[in-house]
């Protein structure tokens, strides 16, 4: 294996960089795509603006789903309140536990911890007994949540990507490269000295931790 890198170093950093930057730009346009979009009643709703006042998501029709309020509830207090067609829906605080209290356009309400909103866009149905007007309109206000705390703007995407892409790219010329890595990180330490083979091997395999965070970066950053 180590004398394969050596040997096919150049070509295996060249074409082994174009194929993983390719699923990291699919991926990071997939995840980018998927917060732009959301589906609440058979209406698609795109993601219009994202501004420190509102969240505005629009249906093909032009009707506007609109997020209003604290753009921070535990710092600035207050209620957030969503907006769309014949619907209004609420979220405070709750201090005593410091859930989000979500209250539905039907009058009922639903608390849950903050550290499961991001996975309220899709569906707690298995883990909380939700009925189906509650449950699509909690997906709707946690998608909007996580639009505004975390911003979904294009700009925003290529920068994550930019990221991924360098950390990747360490990755890659640690683990096609350990001879010239191992001598660019012992150069002031090693004079006249040689890498030994579990050097070398350590420095490819190393190389495989930058890669792996590159991949995860646009989920959890």
């Amino acid at each position: 294996m180590l004398g394969y890198i050596r040997r096919q170093g150049s070509k295996l950093f060249r074409f082994g960089s174009l194929f993983l930057a390719f699923l990291l730009v699919v991926l990071i346009g997939t995840l980018w795509k998927n917060q732009r979009y959301h589906d609440f009643s058979g209406r698609e709703l795109t993601l219009k603006i994202v501004t420190n006042e509102a969240v505005v998501m629009v249906d093909h029709e032009g009707g506007e789903a609109t997020l209003t309020g604290s753009t921070d509830l535990f710092l600035d207090g207050g209620v957030q309140t969503i907006r769309y067609m014949d619907r209004m829906m609420q979220c405070t605080v709750v201090w005593s536990s410091g859930n989000y209290l979500y209250t539905f356009s039907d009058g009922t309400s639903f608390t849950l911890p903050p550290e499961q909103v991001n996975v309220a866009r899709f569906d707690l149905s298995d883990t909380y007994d939700l009925t189906p007007l509650q449950q699509e309109e909690l997906a709707l206000f946690a998608t909007m949540q996580v639009l505004q705390n975390k911003g979904s703007t294009l700009p925003v995407a290529l920068w994550k990507g930019l990221i991924s892409l360098i950390v990747l790219l360490i990755g890659m010329a640690m683990l096609c490269f350990p001879a010239a890595i191992w001598r660019i990180s012992t150069r002031l330490i090693v004079r006249d000295g040689e890498p030994t083979e579990w050097a070398l091997i350590s420095s490819a395999l190393a190389g495989a931790l930058p890669i792996c965070t590159a991949f995860l970066m646009p989920f959890v950053w």
